[in-house]
């Protein structure tokens, strides 16, 4: 009897509890109106990380056959490419940046000395230096690049081949020499080695003057290497390889 009792004890309690907490729920809902605000655990919250693809690369690059996307090669073909002649003395090497070059040229000046002409298109560099004066020659290399020449000064020399400012001014070179912001000298470097310049310098010049605009020039080609990890035997060998030897 006293078992029965505990256990209607029990009962008793257990409904007492539930009344208790329906009336506070009751309660709660007539207070906001009808509803109840439930937070969620952060652990119960299923995160799904939904990234978008990379864009493809579908646009190949006219100087350096790089392989970009779309935006890019919008962004890239805005500006005409930019040739700067860099000084390649001794004494003031290492020069910047010629790694971020598209295309590089390097011919012999005077005594013994060469001389890079660098064309950027695709990278942008914020220093290249030692800037130093054109070279008649090295606009035969520029003119099928449709380009811009960035350049301070020129030879004075007796051989036509190495006068260059007469030509560049002839031909309507677009020239940074003389543009307003283009290049600047850096101090504590011995002139004429201290002039540097940049390809957003250059970039703006172009904004400037009215030359930005994507190059006509007729793009390198590239061939695509297929690897091939069993390699075809020369003609002679399968010749060599097919001979059946009489018994």
């Amino acid at each position: 009897q006293q078992l029965g009792n505990r256990r209607w004890l029990v009962v008793a309690g257990g409904l007492i509890i539930i009344v208790v907490i329906v009336t506070a729920i009751v309660w709660q809902l007539g207070k906001n109106g009808g509803s109840i605000a439930i937070t969620l655990n952060d652990q119960d919250a299923n995160d799904v990380d939904v990234t978008s693809p990379d864009p493809p690369l579908t646009k190949e690059l006219p100087l350096d056959g790089a392989l970009v996307t779309e935006e890019e090669y919008n962004n890239v073909m805005r500006y005409l490419p930019m040739a700067v002649m860099i000084e390649n003395l001794r004494t003031v090497r290492p020069v910047s940046w010629l790694s971020r070059a598209d295309l590089g040229f390097e011919a012999l000046v005077e005594g013994g000395i060469t001389r890079y002409m660098a064309v950027f298109l695709h990278h942008d560099v914020d220093e290249i230096m030692p800037v130093r004066s054109s070279r008649s020659y090295y606009l035969d290399w520029l003119e099928p690049l449709d380009g811009t020449y960035m350049h301070i000064g020129g030879a004075i020399s007796d051989n036509p081949r190495a006068v260059a400012l007469p030509r560049i001014f002839a031909e309507g070179i677009k020239t940074y020499m003389n543009a307003n912001g283009a290049w600047w000298r850096k101090s504590g470097i011995a002139a004429p080695h201290n002039a540097f310049t940049s390809t957003q310098r250059m970039k703006d010049v172009q904004d400037q003057l009215g030359w930005a605009r994507a190059t006509t020039l007729t793009p390198w080609k590239f061939k695509d290497e297929e690897v091939s990890l069993s390699p075809t035997p020369s003609p002679e060998v399968q010749e060599q390889e097919t001979v059946v030897n009489p018994i």
